[in-house]
C-alpha cells in the first residue's frame, strides 16, 4: 500500500508539471514572455542597445525642448515653453515629461532597428510600440512594449517586453532645481526676475544658468556639467514672461 501511494503522489505531481508546462506554452504570448530561441539573442540585444541609445537622446531632446516632445502653445516665438507666465507656473510635471519621453521612444526607435536590416536572414516582423518610463535619481528607466515575431525557414519567435533597460542620466537635479526657481518666483509675482533665488539654487545644486532676454520673455538654460549623455552636457531650457515683458 505504501509502494502504490508513493506511485500515485508521482503521478499526480508528473500530471500537474505536465499540465503547468502545456498551459505555459499555449498562453505564453498572452503573458508576454515568449520563446526567445538562442539564435535570434542577438536581435534581442540590438534592440535593447537601440533603447539605450534613443533613451539617451530623448533625455538630450527634452531638456533642451524643455519638457516636451512635440511642443506646447504657451512658448515663445522660438517655441521654448514659459513656466512662469502671467504670475502663474506652468512648469510641466515629472509625471508629464516621462510621458513626453515616452512618445519620443515610441516615435524614434523604429529609426534605430531600421526595420531589423542588420539581420537579412530573418522575417522580423513589427507591433506597435508602447513605453513607459520613469525618472529616477541617476538614472532613466525604460519598459518597452514593442512585439516582434521573429521567422527563419520554420522556425518562429515572439519578443515582446524589454522591461528596465536603463540609461545612466541624472534629471532630477535639473528638474527640481527648476521647480524650485519657479516656486519662488510665483511667491514673488510681480517683482521681476529674483537673480539672488536663481544663483543661490544653481550653487547649491552646482548647476550653470545662462539666461538671455528676448522680445517676449526671458530664457533661461539650466547646464549640468559634471554629466555627459552622448558626450554632450545635460542642460534644460524653458522662458519666462514678466510683468514688464507684457
Amino acid at each position: 500500500m505504501s509502494k502504490k501511494g508513493q506511485i500515485t503522489i508521482f503521478i499526480i505531481i508528473a500530471i500537474v508539471i505536465i499540465t503547468i508546462g502545456v498551459l505555459f506554452f499555449m498562453f505564453r504570448d498572452n503573458l508576454g514572455i515568449g520563446f526567445v530561441n538562442p539564435e535570434v539573442s542577438s536581435i534581442k540585444t540590438f534592440v535593447e542597445e537601440c533603447i539605450k541609445g534613443t533613451g539617451e537622446d530623448a533625455v538630450l531632446f527634452i531638456g533642451q525642448s524643455g519638457g516636451y516632445f512635440l511642443g506646447t502653445a504657451s512658448s515663445t516665438s522660438e517655441g521654448v515653453p514659459y513656466y512662469y507666465l502671467n504670475g502663474k507656473n506652468y512648469m510641466p510635471s515629472k509625471e508629464s515629461v516621462e510621458k513626453e519621453i515616452s512618445l519620443y521612444m515610441d516615435s524614434s526607435l523604429p529609426y534605430c532597428t531600421n526595420e531589423f536590416g542588420d539581420f537579412p536572414d530573418f522575417n522580423v516582423s513589427e507591433g506597435e510600440i508602447s513605453t513607459k518610463t520613469e525618472i529616477k535619481e541617476g538614472e532613466v528607466i525604460f519598459s518597452v512594449d514593442y512585439p516582434l515575431t521573429i521567422t527563419k525557414g520554420e522556425s518562429s519567435s515572439i519578443i515582446k517586453d524589454f522591461k528596465m533597460i536603463k540609461i545612466s542620466a541624472d534629471v532630477l537635479p535639473v528638474y527640481n532645481a527648476i521647480k524650485e526657481i519657479i516656486n519662488e518666483q510665483v511667491k514673488r509675482a510681480g517683482e521681476g526676475i529674483c537673480l539672488s533665488c536663481l544663483y543661490e539654487t544653481a550653487s547649491e545644486n552646482k548647476l550653470i544658468v545662462d539666461m538671455t532676454p528676448v522680445e517676449d520673455g526671458v530664457v533661461f538654460v539650466v547646464k549640468d556639467e559634471k554629466q555627459l549623455i552622448k558626450g554632450v552636457g545635460f542642460e534644460w531650457r524653458f522662458a519666462n514672461k514678466y510683468e514688464n515683458n507684457e
